[in-house]
């Protein structure tokens, strides 16, 4: 049996999907930044990059549809401004961030300046 989203967070609501500039930005304002964040990337072995980005702190999370966002530049330019903010934290995020480089016009926004991997 799985787990249920309202058996561990009662009333928190569900972490919303970015799948454009304007949504990441928003959420990513929304994001307590005042410490570090932590991300993780999910990725589908038939297409090149990253296909999921979550980013989190001990109160909220943020995901990203990575396609989608970094389909145009103004997704690009949040992206680039979701990795400049407070230090990312990783476990074992070597191939993470692989995966994100990978990403199509990754080139204009996948840094991994400020990433600690904790592994």
């Amino acid at each position: 049996r799985y787990l249920q989203w309202d058996e561990v967070f009662g009333e928190t609501p569900l972490p919303v999907l970015a799948t454009d500039a304007a949504t990441l930005r928003r959420l990513c304002e929304s994001l307590d930044a005042s410490g570090p964040v932590g991300f993780d990337v999910e990725w589908s072995d038939a297409r090149p990059g990253a296909a999921l980005l979550q980013l989190a702190t001990t109160t909220s999370a943020v995901l990203v549809d990575v396609p989608a966002v970094a389909s145009t530049p103004e997704g690009c330019a949040a992206l680039r401004d979701a990795f400049q903010g407070a230090p990312l934290l990783g476990f074992g995020c070597a191939q993470d961030l692989a995966r994100l480089r990978a990403t199509p016009a990754a080139d204009a926004w996948a840094s991994s300046d400020g990433v600690r991997d904790l592994q």
